[in-house]
C-alpha cells in the first residue's frame, strides 16, 4: 500500500502557519517600538524607512494569513 500523508495532518498545519504568526508578533513588537521612539525617528529623518519597513511586514503577514485561509479553505492544508 502506499502510504500517503494526510492533507489535513496538525504537525503540517503547524508548520506552516509558525512562520505567520512570528510575521504578525514581529510587525507588533515593531510597530510598538516605532511609537515609543517616533521623536528620535523624526530627528534621525528616518520616518519614512521605518514607515516601508513596517507597510512591507503587514503586507507580508496579511499575505501569508490569506493564503494559509485559502488552503485550509481549499482542503490542502
Amino acid at each position: 500500500m502506499e502510504d500517503k500523508k494526510n492533507p489535513n495532518d496538525k504537525g503540517l498545519r503547524l508548520l506552516l502557519i509558525g512562520p505567520n504568526i512570528l510575521m504578525w508578533v514581529l510587525f507588533l513588537g515593531l510597530l510598538l517600538w516605532f511609537g515609543l521612539h517616533l521623536e528620535e525617528i523624526k530627528e534621525n529623518n528616518r520616518l519614512i524607512v521605518y514607515l516601508i519597513l513596517l507597510g512591507a511586514l503587514l503586507f507580508v503577514s496579511i499575505f501569508g494569513a490569506f493564503r494559509n485561509w485559502l488552503w485550509i479553505k481549499e482542503g490542502k492544508m
